[in-house]
C-alpha cells in the first residue's frame, strides 16, 4: 500500500486581499497615532485639495492648548492662526516649501490667550499622490519655550563673559593633544598679537612665542599638566614686542591618565608688571636718595612701629637696622624719651597730618643731644592714614651757638648798661670842659680884636654849642638806657614851642634861599617839653641841612586821643632801607 507523505497534506495559506488606498491611510494614520502616544511631541495631518485648500485630518497633542484654546479644538490647525506677527513670514516660506513636496523644520513663536509667548519647532513632511501632487502633510511640533530661555541665557552670558573678557584682557583656550588642535578666544588672539581665525595656532608655533627663557618650564607644565596650575611667562609677538601673561592650566584626562583635553585661561599681565617694575625703580631711586641723606629718615605705622630707617638714622644711635625695624619708634632713646615720642606719634591723624617738634634727647649712653623732627601723615586713596614718615636732624651744635649768642647778648647789654651809667655819672665831668672853652671863647670875643680874629672866634664859638648839644644828647641818651633820667611830663601849649623853634631856624633856612612856614596850633598836649623841643629842634635842623632848595612846613595833626606832629620838606629825604633803624 502506498505510504502517504504528511508534507501532502500541507493546507494552501489564504491569499492576502490588496489594501484599498483608504484602508492604508487609516492604517498610517493608526501607526502615527500609536506614535505620539510614546512621544510628547505633538503629531497631526492635514489633507491639501487640488486648489490648495487644508482639510484637518487629525491632531494629537495640546498646542490649542499652548494658544490658550482647548485641547480638542473643533479646528485642530487653528493654533497656526495664533503665529506671532513677526514670524508670519517663517510660516508663508514653510508652506511654499511643502507644496514643492519638500520638508521643513522651523521655529516660531504663538501668542497665547492670556499674552504669554511660547516657542514651537514643527518638523512638516508633504507626502505626495499617485499623480505626484502634495495630498497630505504630517508634522510633529514640540514646545522649546525654556530652550529658547536656556539659549538667551546662555548668549547673554557669553556676552557678558566676552566682554569682561576684552575689558580685563583675559582670553580662554582649548588643545586637544592628538590631532594637535586649539581653540581660542577672540582675546586671546590679541593678546599674542595674531589676526584672528577659527582655530589656534599648534602646539608647536605657540610654544615658539614663548620667551626662550620662559619656553623649557612652560613647555614642561604642558607635557605633564596638572589641575589648576598658574603660571607667569612673556609672549614674543610677530612685531617684535613682549606682553606678560598670566595662566590658569587645567587638563582633562582619559582612562590611561594621558592629557586629552587642556584648556585655561591667560590674562595679559604686562601694564601690571610694568606698573611693579615702575614701583621697584622708584623705590630703588627713593632708598638710594634717603640713603644719601645726612637726615635721619624713618617710616613707622600710624601707631608707632617703625618700618623703615635710613643709614644715617642706624649711624646716629649705633644700633643696627634689624634692631629698629618692627620695635616702636624710640626703643632706642630712655624710656622718658620713648614716651615723648610715642605721643607725637599718636598726636598725628588728619586733623592733625603734620607736626614739628623740637627737643632735647638723652641717649642710653647719657649723651644729650638736640633734635629737630618734622612728621608726616601719608593717607591712601580713601582718606586712611596708612603711614607716618619723619625726618629729623641734630640741630645739637644751632642750638649751642643760639646759647653762646644769647650769652654773648647779655654780655654786651650788661656792658652797655655800664657805659651808659659811667656816662651818666660822669656828665658833669664831661661838660666841664666844654664850659670852660665856652668860658674862654666869651672872654677872647669881648676883646679889641681886628674882624678877622673876630670871626675866627665866632666860628670857634659856634662849634663849641653845637659840641655841647651833641654831647647832652649823647648823655641824655645813656641816662635813659642807664634808667637815670626821667622825664618831666606836664601840660603846655604845644604851638608856643613850634612858633619859638621856627623862630630861631628860620633864619638859617632864609641863608639857604628856603621858606619855612608853620601851621598854627593852639592845642594843650601832655609831655616833657624839654625833651620834646631837643627832638624837634634835630628834625628842623636836618630839614634845613639837607634842603638845597623849595621850602619847609611844619604842622600837627590829631591822632585820636594823641597829636602827630609833622615835618615836610622838599629835600633829599630818608633812603627807604634806613626807615626802620631811625624810627626804631
Amino acid at each position: 500500500a502506498a505510504v502517504e507523505n504528511p508534507a501532502a497534506r500541507v493546507e494552501e495559506a489564504p491569499r492576502r486581499r490588496a489594501m484599498t488606498a483608504a484602508e492604508r491611510d487609516a492604517e498610517t494614520d493608526a501607526h502615527y497615532r500609536i506614535i505620539s502616544e510614546l512621544t510628547s511631541d505633538v503629531v497631526y495631518a492635514y489633507d491639501v485639495a487640488p486648489d490648495g485648500r487644508v482639510t484637518s485630518k487629525w491632531q494629537v497633542g495640546g498646542i490649542d492648548g499652548l494658544a490658550g484654546q482647548s485641547g480638542q479644538s473643533d479646528a485642530p490647525l487653528a493654533w497656526l492662526t495664533q503665529i506671532h506677527p513677526d514670524d508670519v513670514p517663517i510660516l508663508e516660506s514653510r508652506d511654499q516649501r511643502l507644496r514643492l513636496g519638500i520638508p521643513s523644520t522651523d521655529e516660531f513663536r504663538l501668542l497665547s490667550a492670556d499674552g504669554r509667548v511660547r516657542w514651537l519647532r514643527v518638523y512638516s513632511r508633504p507626502e505626495r499622490g499617485t499623480s505626484g501632487e502634495v495630498v497630505r502633510v504630517v508634522g510633529a511640533a514640540k514646545e522649546i519655550t525654556q530652550d529658547k530661555r536656556w539659549e538667551e541665557a546662555l548668549a547673554d552670558s557669553e556676552s557678558k563673559l566676552q566682554a569682561t573678557s576684552r575689558t580685563a584682557r583675559v582670553g580662554y583656550w582649548e588643545h586637544f593633544p592628538d590631532d594637535n588642535r586649539t581653540v581660542c578666544s577672540p582675546v586671546l588672539w590679541r593678546i599674542w598679537g595674531l589676526r584672528p581665525g577659527r582655530a589656534g595656532p599648534t602646539g608647536k608655533v605657540f610654544l615658539d612665542m614663548i620667551h626662550p627663557d620662559d619656553r623649557p618650564r612652560i613647555a614642561a607644565a604642558y607635557e605633564d599638566p596638572v589641575p589648576n596650575c598658574r603660571h607667569e611667562y612673556r609672549v614674543l609677538r610677530p612685531d617684535g614686542s613682549v606682553r606678560y601673561v598670566f595662566e590658569d592650566l587645567s587638563a582633562d584626562f582619559d582612562e590611561h591618565g594621558r592629557a586629552r583635553r587642556l584648556f585655561g585661561v591667560t590674562q595679559d599681565i604686562t601694564e601690571r608688571k610694568r606698573a611693579e617694575q615702575a614701583l621697584r625703580d622708584s623705590e630703588l631711586r627713593y632708598h638710594a636718595i634717603v640713603e644719601d641723606q645726612t637726615e635721619l629718615i624713618r617710616r613707622c605705622t600710624p601707631d608707632g612701629v617703625r618700618t623703615f630707617v635710613n643709614e644715617a638714622y642706624c649711624q646716629y644711635y649705633g644700633v643696627p637696622r634689624e634692631q629698629l625695624i618692627g620695635r616702636p619708634v624710640g626703643s632706642e632713646l630712655s624710656d622718658s624719651e620713648a614716651a615723648l615720642r610715642q605721643a607725637i606719634i599718636r598726636r598725628i591723624g588728619p586733623k592733625n597730618p603734620i607736626e614739628e617738634n623740637l627737643h632735647r634727647v638723652i641717649g642710653h649712653d647719657g649723651k644729650v643731644s638736640w633734635q629737630q623732627w618734622t612728621e608726616r601723615a601719608v593717607f591712601d586713596d580713601d582718606g586712611r592714614m596708612v603711614e607716618i614718615q619723619g625726618v629729623g636732624r641734630d640741630v645739637t651744635a644751632t642750638k649751642e651757638a643760639e646759647e653762646m649768642l644769647a650769652e654773648a647778648k647779655d654780655a654786651a647789654e650788661l656792658a652797655s648798661a655800664a657805659k651808659s651809667r659811667f656816662l651818666a655819672a660822669a656828665s658833669h665831668d664831661l661838660r666841664q670842659p666844654l664850659q670852660a672853652l665856652a668860658m674862654f671863647v666869651n672872654v677872647l670875643s669881648e676883646r679889641d680884636l681886628d674882624d678877622k680874629a673876630k670871626q675866627l672866634i665866632n666860628r670857634i664859638s659856634d662849634c663849641s654849642d653845637a659840641l655841647e648839644r651833641l654831647l647832652g644828647s649823647l648823655l641824655d641818651i645813656s641816662k635813659l638806657d642807664a634808667g637815670l633820667f626821667v622825664p618831666q611830663r606836664r601840660d603846655f601849649n604845644l604851638g608856643a614851642v613850634l612858633e619859638r623853634l621856627c623862630s630861631e631856624i628860620r633864619p638859617l633856612a632864609e641863608e639857604k634861599g628856603l621858606r619855612l612856614n608853620m601851621v598854627p596850633c593852639a592845642l594843650l598836649v601832655d609831655s616833657d617839653p624839654g625833651l620834646l623841643d631837643r627832638l624837634l629842634r634835630n628834625l628842623l635842623t636836618n630839614a634845613v641841612r639837607h634842603t638845597e632848595t623849595g621850602k619847609i612846613l611844619v604842622g600837627c595833626r590829631r591822632a585820636g586821643a594823641n597829636v602827630r606832629v609833622e615835618i615836610w620838606d622838599t629835600g633829599v629825604g630818608i633812603p627807604n632801607d634806613q626807615l626802620d633803624m631811625i624810627f626804631d
